[in-house]
Order: structure tokens, then C-alpha cells, then sequence
């Protein structure tokens, strides 16, 4: 059967799944893009608003949106309500131990949390006439995605699959979004396998099923294999095509608005010459959640070099820090890239920062830089009422590397400004080719110590491949830092009942942790939370 037209009469209650005939891409138009978006948003709050509380409450079923969107997608982020059940038990755990999560958001009541959100999402809209239980309930499934197809037109389609449960129903709940969004002719839908497609025009949507039919993104080797890399799929999935890359090489030109010598088009092309693809998902696990991301070609993600020594040497009880590795060509990189972000010649500016600092760049940045840069927050926090300057923090930073190198670009830049370290209350210390730098001796000598962080528990929880990071960053929430903070907003005057809850919701937090590695040419990318 045909696809008909948003205008057509819905069919009956049984009628079977449409399928899709390829007709000509109708012409792209501004405000299109817009509509489809506007009706995402709807939809996907209606899904993706709840997820983190509703997950393990919906029983899910049917194909995934992979399964109708074809293999010619760029890119796409899809919402999936119905994932493994471990994720549904992690969900749970989770989410219960915050008391205004487990009040607010109602645990035990699914339809309901999704009808408040839906509620919320119109509420300034021209869509207030509808109602959840008549238009939306009846039809909506668990699983959306919206995404980016390339139908060989000037730009892509947009284009949003939503599961549906009852296509008769859907048909008359879309066409309802449709005329309060008053979209005229720039929208169009088609039903395939479990799903509406919608995209800005009605030939869009055919097409974009049609290539499903014959081709689907989940059958796509690319998107095979990134999947495969990135692990369980989670409550959020996306994904970006190396043909994404491909596209916008070919079409790099358009968005430079043609420019001259400077070329931004050339600039484009060579960021994305070597890009072979990313996947990514948000999931819960290991009594918290979790955002992974793996990458072929995109080296800027995680760039190389290991921090992880210089990290795990850290004191144990660190409340705080971030690390980054510098390779032997980063501070060359560093000061090429200073001219692309401002607009200027990049040699008039690295003159001018000669003049100021006395540093000839970019050789004496990168002895400056080492081989691993940290900052770090220590975990015992003074009387923060007491505090009047950064001399009263347990603040400081740590430079793995070539320890007379960099404290003879250091006193070049002291001299040149005509004050000393100490002047600037700064202590200096170094040790076992390491410099500290710390407004007081005492955080110094506590950087340069023993360490520990790396064998700490939270730590390892947050950062699992801390050995092969190239960055990371760790927050400890278990640190006194939080009771610290708290006794400080009500000495400013904060209500103590007000204090009480937000110290209550940020107490099952443990730790959070952000790393990035590389592996062969494959990029990662973890960040976790994890709780009590």
C-alpha cells in the first residue's frame, strides 16, 4: 500500500504498515528544518525527558529506529526506553537514592511522568489543546530517534522516527501536532515497520523509508562496527557517519560562504579529511551512569601522550583535578591555532606574546608545558569563611618534565615582568622530575609527596583506564569540600532547610570522572558518575 499524505483520511484501525515508493527529493526549504524540529522536541521530551526515571518502569518491543532509517544517515541520537534489563536494575538503584528524584519524578508511575513532561512541553506552544491520554498515550512507543540523511539534495533531510503501537491512532495524533505547529507544506510523514518517519516534506519522508526498506542504517558496516565497539547501547545513542565527513569535505565550500585565501573550506577538509566514524551512548552501570564514546580519525578528541603517572602521583585525598598529557608537538599545535581562533596573523601575534612574556615560541612553551600538566583542589578545605585570597586554598599545579627547563622559562617570564614567584605568592618545589607550583609551601610539598590517588577506589571507579589517559578529570564528592561548602551558604545566609536538601541530594554522589585514551587509530572517551 501507498504511503498517503498527512491530508488523507487515517485507515482503519487494522490496516496494515505502509510501505514506500522513492519519489524526486522535493526542494529544501529554511523553515522546514524548523517544523520537524519543533515536533521533535515534543516527542522527544515525551521520551527522552523521562528516561532516566521511567526506563525500567516501560516494556519496550519492536525494531529499533536503526532498523527504518537507512544507510545512507549521517548522523543520529536516539532514545531508547526499553534496554537491557541489568540497565533497568542500574536505573533503578540509581535514580532512588536522590530524595528529589524518587519524590518528584514519582518512581512507581511511568504514564505519569510522561504525561507531566509532555504538559510541560506544550504548555507554551499552540499545541495546549492537546491531551495526553487522547492524542499521545494511545499511539506513542518507547524508542525515537532524530536524525540526518543524505538524499543527495543540497543538504540533508531532517528526519524523526518515532515507535508507534497503533498506527490509526499515531496518524491522528501526528496530523494534530501537525496543525498546531502550523507547518503547511514543509512537513510530511510515512509509516514503515513499527514507526512514523517524519521529515520536511512528504517526498522526504518516502524516501528516507524507502532507503530503509532496501538498505537500513543497522545492516551498515560502518555503523556495525562502531556500535560493536562502543558496547550494550544505553538509554541515549548516537552516532555520527564517516560519510558525515564525507559529505561535508565535498561540501566544505558552501559553508565557507566562498572566502578567500584564508579559507575556511581548506581548514574544514583538513579537520575532517582522516574522520572514520564515532558511537557513542549514555547508560546506567555499576551503580551510576555513564557516557562512552568511541571514534576512528579523530585524534584532536583525545590527542596522545600518557598523564597517567603524573595523575596517580597526586595526593590521595584530592578533592579535584585535571590532568592532560603534552606531546612533544603540542605547543607547536598551540600557537598555530592561535591565529585560526582569532582572525589574525598568527606571526604578528606570536611577536607580541614574545615581546610580553620573553618566551620564543613555540620551544620554550613546550619545555614550559613538559610532558604532563595537572591542577588540583587538595581535600582539606580551610575555614571558607577565613578565606580572603588564593594564598588560603589548597590549590596548585604540577609539571612533569625537564625540571631546569622549566624553572628557567619560568624565571625568564618573572624577569620580564619584573616580579619574582614569591612576590606573586607563589611557592615553587620540585623533586623527581617534577615541578610544583601552589600559593603556599605546605600544598607544594603535599603535591610532590607520596601520592595515592591512583590506588584510591573512587579513582579507579570513575577513571578504569587511568594507565592509558591522555586527560582526566576527578571530582570526589566524598571530599569534606561538600560539607565545607554547605556550612558556608548558610553562614550567607542560604535557609538552612534549603542547605539541608541540597546537601541530602548531593550526598549519595561518590565520584566523577572524565578520561580520554587512545588505542591504535581508535579514539575514547569515558565520563562516569558513579554514587554511594
Amino acid at each position: 500500500m501507498s504511503n498517503l499524505p498527512p491530508s488523507a483520511p487515517a485507515p482503519g484501525a487494522g490496516e496494515p504498515t505502509d510501505t514506500a515508493t522513492p519519489l524526486p527529493v522535493a526542494p529544501s526549504r529554511g523553515r522546514r528544518a524548523v517544523v520537524v524540529g519543533a515536533v521533535a522536541v515534543g516527542v522527544l521530551a515525551v521520551l527522552g525527558g523521562g528516561a532516566a526515571a521511567a526506563v525500567f518502569l516501560l516494556g519496550g518491543h519492536g525494531p529499533q529506529p536503526e532498523e527504518v532509517l537507512p544507510a545512507s544517515t549521517l548522523a543520529e541520537v536516539s532514545v531508547d526506553l526499553d534496554p537491557s534489563a541489568s540497565q533497568k536494575l542500574a536505573a533503578y538503584q540509581t535514580l532512588r537514592k536522590f530524595p528529589a528524584l524518587k519524590k518528584q519524578l514519582d518512581l512507581g508511575t511511568g504514564d505519569d511522568l510522561r504525561r507531566t513532561i509532555f504538559e510541560k512541553a506544550i504548555e507554551d506552544s499552540d499545541c495546549r489543546g492537546l491531551r495526553f491520554d487522547k492524542d499521545v498515550a494511545p499511539w506513542l512507543g518507547d524508542r525515537a530517534a532524530l536524525a540526518a540523511v543524505d538524499l543527495s539534495g543540497k543538504l540533508p533531510a531532517p528526519a524523526l522516527a518515532v515507535q508507534v503501537s497503533n498506527q490509526a491512532r499515531a496518524r491522528a495524533g501526528v496530523d494534530k501536532l501537525v496543525a498546531c505547529s502550523h507547518p503547511g507544506s514543509d512537513f510530511g510523514y510515512a509509516f514503515a515497520d513499527g514507526y512514523v518517519v517524519i521529515s520536511d516534506s512528504t517526498a522526504h519522508a518516502r524516501s528516507i523509508v524507502a532507503a530503509g526498506q532496501q538498505a537500513p542504517l543497522s545492516a551498515d558496516a560502518g555503523y556495525t562496527d562502531w556500535e560493536g565497539q562502543v558496547g550494550d547501547r544505553g538509554v541515549v545513542n548516537f552516532y555520527v557517519a564517516k560519510k558525515a565527513a564525507d559529505w561535508l569535505t565535498q561540501h566544505a565550500d558552501a559553508f565557507a560562504g566562498g572566502g578567500a585565501a584564508a579559507s575556511p573550506a581548506d581548514a574544514v577538509t583538513k579537520q575532517v579529511k582522516a574522520f572514520q566514524g564515532l558511537s557513542g551512548t549514555v547508560r546506567f552501570t555499576d551503580g551510576g551512569i555513564e557516557v562512552a564514546a568511541v571514534g576512528g580519525g579523530v585524534p584532536d578528541l583525545t590527542g596522545s601522550g600518557n598523564v597517567s603517572a603524573a595523575v596517580a602521583a597526586l595526593p590521595a585525598d584530592t578533592a579535584a583535578v585535571l590532568g592532560f598529557a603534552t606531546p612533544p608537538d603540542y605547543a607547536r599545535q598551540l600557537v598555530a591555532s592561535m591565529g585560526q581562533l582569532s582572525g589574525e596573523d598568527s606571526s604578528q601575534l606570536v611577536a607580541q606574546v614574545e615581546t610580553l612574556t620573553g618566551l620564543h615560541l613555540p620551544d620554550d612553551l613546550q619545555t614550559l608545558l613538559g610532558k604532563a600538566v595537572t591542577v588540583s583542589l587538595g581535600g582539606n578545605p580551610p575555614d571558607l569563611r577565613a578565606v580572603s585570597s588564593p594564598a588560603d586554598l589548597p590549590v596548585g599545579a604540577t609539571i612533569t618534565g625537564d625540571t631546569a627547563g622549566i624553572q628557567g622559562v619560568i624565571h625568564k617570564v618573572t624577569e620580564r615582568q619584573g616580579i619574582s614567584l614569591a612576590q606573586l605568592g607563589i611557592a615553587e618545589e620540585v623533586r623527581a622530575g617534577r615541578v610544583a607550583l601552589a600559593p603556599s609551601q605546605e600544598y607544594a610539598d603535599q603535591l610532590l609527596g607520596g601520592g595515592g590517588l591512583g590506588r584510591s577506589a573512587a579513582f579507579r571507579g570513575v577513571v578504569p583506564e587511568a594507565d592509558k589517559a591522555s586527560s582526566v578529570m576527578f571530582v570526589d564528592f566524598d571530599s569534606p569540600w561538600l560539607g565545607a561548602l554547605v556550612r558556608l551558604a548558610r553562614d550567607q545566609g542560604a535557609p538552612a532547610g534549603e542547605a539541608a536538601r541540597v546537601q541530602a541530594n548531593l550526598q549519595p554522589l561518590e565520584a566523577f570522572g572524565a578520561s580520554a585514551w587512545q588505542d591504535g587509530a581508535t579514539s575514547h572517551v569515558l565520563v562516569k558518575l558513579t554514587t554511594n
